[in-house]
């Protein structure tokens, strides 16, 4: 038997931060719709969660089974950021109470952990879970329409000054991070 300590055939990990443009699915497009897919040519890397088609923002890209599986488990609590503008005038007290203190679906709880209000049609919200359009949900709860969401930072990973459609490789420093959160190297 023989043991080489430089294994040629291990597969490099990539990690990248993704500017998902708007209108863009992540999954099976029809009838001539723009799938992230075709955005990306990056071979064996997918999205770590979802976004959308209407959302637009960070997404992190990578070739890491073990990262996919920590962010859909809700155990281990990672913050996602977004910058959401409103079509009506958001009632600013009530609307920060609300939406930290969360509503009832589907007999769960769906809440943010933190919400600011920017102006009178803009705010920030901080999530810890990705459930299937949970701030769409809370805000309808609030008689209030999501005329824009983009999602600007995952964890300790911003979006940048990152156009739609543009890429970067993390930093070390994001990368090592981003891992060691997950208890991961």
């Amino acid at each position: 038997v023989v043991v080489l300590k430089n294994n040629l055939h291990a597969k490099k990990l990539i990690y990248i931060a993704f500017y998902k443009p708007k209108g863009v699915v992540m999954h099976s497009p029809k009838n001539g719709e723009k799938s992230i897919k075709n955005l990306i040519n990056l071979p064996g890397a997918f999205p770590t969660d979802q976004l959308d088609k209407e959302s637009e923002g960070l997404i992190i890209l990578t070739n890491d089974k073990r990262i996919a599986e920590r962010i859909a488990s809700p155990r281990f609590a990672h913050e996602k950021e977004y910058d959401i503008e409103i079509i009506e005038k958001i009632p600013a007290a009530r609307a920060e109470k609300n939406i930290g203190s969360g509503i009832i679906v589907n007999g769960q709880k769906i809440s943010a952990k933190k919400v600011k209000i920017l102006g009178s049609h803009k705010m920030t919200v901080v999530m810890l879970e990705g459930k299937n359009q949970q701030i769409i949900k809370i805000l309808s709860s609030l008689q209030l329409t999501i005329k824009s969401l983009k999602r600007r930072r995952i964890m300790n990973v911003f979006l940048g000054d990152l156009k739609p459609g543009e890429s970067r490789p993390l930093a070390d420093t994001d990368r090592n991070a981003f891992l060691a959160s997950f208890g991961l190297k």
